[in-house]
């Protein structure tokens, strides 16, 4: 009887962790795709020219920005894969952003993004129209809220 009543005692001990931990990567998923939504969104907007949505998927320190969108002819997403190597979590917060934001580690998130940009006049822009591969640093400002866009930067490990 005691033996019975150990081992019905240890299967919910390991069905609670296991749904525990489940929960868990539930949510790292769900943040992810969060994340995802932000970046699209800011190329949707970009397409647009619309200044005002792109501010609210970047976080406060854009907020005076004017993203020079008038000069883009069309920028399209190509890929977003999430960066897990964390010397990108470090460089962030050894050498970014992170220094100064005081972002929980649960809330940045890094991803390579490719995209293609073309311009409308070549000559004003300080690089080419093509494709390029950039790291997006997404933060949840303050630690709560919606994801925003912190930093894009060229340099990233996969």
């Amino acid at each position: 009887m005691i033996k019975s009543r150990t081992m019905f005692m240890f299967f919910i001990i390991l069905l609670f962790l296991s749904l525990f931990f489940s929960f868990d990567k539930i949510n790292k998923l769900i943040a992810q795709n969060q994340a995802k939504n932000t970046i699209e969104s800011a190329f949707y907007f970009k397409n647009n020219k619309d200044v005002e949505s792109l501010k609210n998927v970047y976080s406060a320190r854009y907020s005076y920005s004017f993203f020079k969108l008038e000069n883009i002819n069309k920028i399209d997403l190509i890929e977003i894969k999430l960066l897990k190597n964390e010397k990108n979590y470090n460089i962030y917060y050894n050498y970014g952003r992170g220094r100064i934001n005081n972002v929980d580690r649960k809330n940045l998130i890094i991803f390579k993004v490719k995209y293609n940009i073309e311009y409308k006049d070549q000559k004003i822009e300080p690089v080419d129209s093509g494709i390029y591969e950039v790291a997006y640093f997404l933060i949840k400002e303050n630690n709560t809220g919606n994801w925003k866009i912190d930093d894009v930067g060229q340099d990233y490990y996969e």
